[in-house]
């Protein structure tokens, strides 16, 4: 079965994305669902608006330069993982899938 959903790297990416995937005759977000990361001028622009995942820059850069410094520091200390959140920004470019036809055998009469 064809794709339901795309989950595209970003939102510039994304917004040049869904006029080709219209022009192909592909509907968004009827027949496929696209959702994003950023939440950039590019979500709130295209048509349809872009779902996107957003996350908070200026906290990202400030944790960023926290981080560069503390390595700084203490160039030996040891690697590690930190998590930002993220929040979805729901606009229209999700639906849920359309219903696929009932798979079945077919009977001869």
């Amino acid at each position: 079965a064809p794709p339901t959903g795309l989950v595209v790297v970003n939102d510039t990416m994304a917004a040049e994305l869904v006029p080709r995937l219209q022009a192909a005759g592909v509907a968004v977000p009827g027949r496929v669902s696209v959702v994003s990361f950023n939440d950039d001028a590019h979500a709130r622009t295209c048509r349809p608006p872009l779902t996107t995942l957003a996350i908070d820059r200026a906290a990202l850069g400030r944790r960023g330069g926290d981080v560069l410094c503390a390595r700084l520091a203490e160039p030996d200390a040891a690697p590690f993982t930190e998590r930002l959140a993220m929040h979805l920004v729901e606009r229209a470019s999700v639906a849920a899938p359309a219903a696929a036809p009932a798979r079945g055998r077919r009977t001869r009469s």
